[in-house]
């Protein structure tokens, strides 16, 4: 923006002013980085961790499957079991055959002390991939 700005004639004679159209150059670029600084603060705001990203996405979009999986997930990390339940509820209402919403639907039931529910989701998770090991150690875990 700098070289352009040099590049431009010493007066502006469109506008018929005496204004440098250098000095109107640089202000517009300087009002612009400004704006973009603004916008970018914003934005950090929105982009400090997963919770704080699906949450405004799910403010957006709220028939996300991967919004509402991503958070149920990073919820369950934080140890906010209660919340991630009815994320990965709604996930799982989403896309009902998917094994890692299952699964991870059933580790947050399992640690909300609701096993005979976590269960079948395992059970379901098996069934939606047989080829994923993780939902059968769930499964025998459960069962101890």
């Amino acid at each position: 923006m700098a070289l352009w700005a040099a590049s431009l004639p010493k007066r502006n004679k469109l506008a018929g002013t005496n204004v440098p159209a250098r000095a109107a150059a640089g202000l517009a670029g300087v009002l612009l980085l400004v704006a973009w600084t603004v916008v970018t603060r914003i934005q950090i705001g929105y982009w400090r961790d997963d919770i704080t990203v699906f949450s405004h996405s799910l403010g957006v979009t709220r028939e996300s499957y991967e919004a509402h999986f991503v958070l149920g997930r990073s919820l369950q990390q934080a140890n906010r079991v209660p919340e991630a339940l009815s994320h990965l509820e709604r996930a799982v209402a989403l896309k009902p055959e998917d094994s890692l919403a299952l699964n991870a639907f059933g580790l947050t039931l399992s640690r909300s002390g609701r096993r005979q529910e976590a269960i079948e989701m395992f059970q379901r998770a098996i069934a939606a991939d047989e080829k994923d090991p993780d939902p059968r150690k769930n499964l025998i875990i459960a069962h101890l």
